[in-house]
């Protein structure tokens, strides 16, 4: 499930949105719907004196 698709124009350092039905060679980037998402979980907590 795609909601839109993207070619990359170097130019002017920016995404396009192209009238594309399919996926191809000429499709850089994707997008999806938000509701496919997973929401973050929270990151567990650090220990002090844990080196990263």
């Amino acid at each position: 499930m795609v909601e839109g698709l993207f070619k990359y124009n170097s130019d002017q350092k920016r995404f396009s949105r192209i009238p594309a039905k399919t996926m191809s060679g000429s499709v850089d980037a994707f997008t999806i719907p938000g509701h496919l998402w997973q929401p973050r979980r929270p990151g567990t907590p650090k220990k002090p004196g844990t080196p990263k």
